[in-house]
Order: structure tokens, then sequence, then C-alpha cells
């Protein structure tokens, strides 16, 4: 089986096949939904089993995965002293946690970069699909949920929308080292899609990453006139939108009853925390041991709505310092392309505020960064091995020419003495 396929099927699974209703009358809403996708994830170990050594999946690439899952184990201990919550129940709690397996897997499969970009292409053409059919042509197929629109939003979008940055993102840093044709049309045709949804965490970074790619390209004789040109089609079709979204988060902050203000408030201010609760969290509270979850969620208090807080008091401190650790460094390297960094601003400027690595396809989006720094990590280490070996292979082969013409020219010598 081609990776590319392979990741395609993870990446339908995580989005619960779109919200479509036959799916989830099958799967229950989507709890054996996760089953089947473990298992696919399980799968493959065994369809890509291989006798030679696999370069990806060593310790160092592991380890800070693991301090993930440790986090996550120690928060389970919270919940045990704090709510009386037992293990058994944190086990359950936590089903949708164990999706950081798709780090392994991924290690362990090694799909190549084009593997990854065309699998989540293809994936954004069937999301896109999905979308418009959902909002405007068979919205009756699709499971009614409010989590999926944001107020004053048209567009029902479904699970997954940030993982369609990434291929954005590609064709933007290709943009700015070529400036083709073809790169230009994928930046234009995920943007288009991007403001049609108004989806506020992605469409403000995107338009900043695009715009900076855009002037920063290396092509200045073909980039300049159509940044130009693109820049005022593009505020004069969405002026009024950008406005409107401006005005809509201006009120909503300044508004003391909006969900996020509350969840804010609440979780840094409100809720009571000793050194447990902030080293390690409070758990992910199962409603069978304390109905203090929802009670939260009855006042509109998410922890999905706050990005990294909400992580931080549910798991503690331990994955937020891992997150942002892998992030910075990633920002600070010298032989990562472009748009890998672009992912990564995007994630922590987000995820500072709203995006919640709890979710399947947030854990995906930051799963898909991390492999990619370490596949352009691994090239970078095999160009300096191959430049070191080739050196070598200089260096020796001019030791062995003077050593050769030094017992050359004694055998003359001798010749001549005789």
């Amino acid at each position: 089986m081609k990776k590319s396929i392979y990741i395609f099927v993870i990446l339908i699974l995580i989005s619960e096949m779109y919200s479509l209703k036959i799916f989830h009358s099958l799967f229950l809403g989507g709890d054996l939904g996760y089953i089947l996708l473990y298992i696919w994830l399980l799968f493959g170990f065994i369809i890509y089993r291989r006798k030679t050594k696999n370069p990806f999946y060593k310790k160092d690439n592991l380890i800070p995965v693991c301090f993930i899952l440790f986090g996550i184990l120690l928060s389970m201990f919270s919940a045990y002293i704090l709510y009386g919550q037992t293990f058994i129940q944190s086990l359950i709690a936590y089903r949708r946690q164990y999706f950081w397996i798709v780090v392994f897997v991924l290690l362990y499969v090694r799909p190549s970069e084009r593997s990854i970009i065309k699998s989540l292409n293809c994936f954004s053409i069937v999301y896109i699909v999905a979308t418009f059919l959902r909002t405007y042509i068979l919205p009756q197929w699709f499971v009614e949920r409010e989590l999926f629109s944001a107020p004053g939003v048209e567009m029902q979008f479904c699970i997954g929308l940030p993982l369609l940055t990434i291929p954005m993102y590609y064709y933007c840093g290709r943009v700015r080292n070529y400036f083709e044709l073809r790169d230009f049309l994928g930046v234009l045709f995920y943007a288009i899609f991007f403001v049609l949804v108004k989806n506020r965490s992605v469409l403000f970074v995107v338009i900043i990453i695009v715009a900076f790619s855009f002037i920063t390209s290396k092509r200045k004789k073909i980039s300049i006139p159509v940044t130009f040109i693109a820049g005022i089609l593009f505020t004069y079709f969405t002026f009024d939108t950008f406005v409107e979204l401006n005005d809509e988060t201006v009120n909503q902050v300044n508004d003391a009853d909006y969900n996020r203000v509350k969840a804010f408030d609440y979780m840094l201010f409100s809720s009571h925390k000793d050194w447990l609760a902030i080293l390690f969290g409070k758990g992910f509270i199962s409603s069978h041991a304390s109905s203090n979850m929802s009670n939260l969620m009855s006042m509109g208090i998410y922890n999905t709505d706050v990005g990294f807080v909400g992580y931080w008091d549910q798991y503690g401190i331990i994955p937020i310092i891992v997150f942002t650790f892998i992030i910075i460094k990633v920002l600070i390297s010298k032989f990562v392309p472009f748009y890998i960094k672009a992912i990564g601003g995007h994630i922590l400027v987000c995820s500072i505020t709203i995006s919640y690595m709890g979710i399947a396809c947030n854990i995906m989006w930051f799963t898909l960064f991390y492999y990619l720094y370490l596949y352009y990590n691994y090239r970078n280490r095999c160009s300096i091995y191959k430049y070191h070996r080739i050196l070598n292979l200089k260096n020796n082969n001019r030791l062995l020419f003077k050593k050769n013409y030094t017992l050359l020219h004694r055998s003359r010598r001798f010749h001549v003495r005789s």
C-alpha cells in the first residue's frame, strides 16, 4: 500500500468522516470510529514492517512524545487524588489522548514529504467538497453540531480545518523560492476557501504568512507586480469580511459573558489550584467520578476554548513545555524550510489561546509538523555526512597520490644510481 493512501485514511478517520450521519450511526457518534482509527494505526506496524534499520525510529525522536504521554499519565494521579477518579475510569476517559501513538506510527512508517503533501491535498479536496455539501447542497446527510460553526459564520466546516494549512504553507514556501504558476494557484485555492469559512484562528495567521511569502519571494520581477495586483483585488473583495471579523473579535473580547473570556478567567484566576494541579493538572474528569466538568460546561466553560491554558488545566505543565520547546527549536533552526516554520508559528500563536492539543485533528497537525522537522533534520545530517565522506575520500586520494608519487620518485632515484 502506498504511504500516501495510508496517511489519507488516517486523516479521513480523524475527521470522523466529515460528520456524515451514516458514519455516526454505524460507529455510535465516533467512539467506535476511534477504535477503528487505533486499529488502522497499529496496522501500519504490520504492512510497513522492514528488516533494515529505521533512522527515524530512534530514542532521540521518541523522547518528546514520551514526555507528553508521561505528563498525561501523571494527570491521572491528580484526578485520583483531587476527585477520587479511579484509574480504570481515567483509562476510559482518556481514550482520545491515546492518539499520540500516531507519532510512533509515522516515525515507523517513514513517509516522504511528497507522500504527506499528496495525502493532505487529497484530504483537502474531499474536505472542501464535504463542507460545501454540508452547508449548501445536502445538509440532511450530516450531523448537526454547533461546534463546527462560529457565531455569524454561514459555512458549516468539518473537523480537521487546521490540517489544510500544511499544504497551503508548502505552496507558500514554493512561491517564496520559485513563484511558479501552479504554486500561486495552490495558495490562491486555499486562501479563497479560508476566506469563505471565516475561521479567525486560521484566517488571520494565514493572511500574514501568505503576504510575507509573497513579499519576500526571491523572484522579485514576478512577485512584486503579482503581489501588488493580488493584494488590491484581495483587499477589495474581502475588506468587509475582515472588518466584520475584527469587530466581532473586539466585541467578544470585551464581553464578560463570552465563552473564552469566562474560560480564561476561571482557569487562571477563579479555579482553585494547589501545587499538584499546577504541575500535573487536574486530569480529564469523567462525569462518573465528578460533576465538575459538566457544571463548567453548563456555564459555557470549555478547556478546548483556551488552547494551552485549557490543556495545562487538565494535563499539567510538562506537555506544554514539550510543545513550546519543539516549536521554538524548529523556528530557530537554519536547515528547516520556511513552510515548516510557518506551520510551527501558526501552531504556537493559536495554541496560546485557541487550539487545544487534546483533540485528534490538532494532535495530527502537531505530529505532521514534528515529523516534517525530523524529516529535514535527517536530510540535513545525511547531506553533512555525505559532504564529509566526499571530503575524506578526496583527502585519502590526495594522501594515496602523494604516497605513490613518493614511492615512484624513490624508485626512479634508485634506478638512476644503479
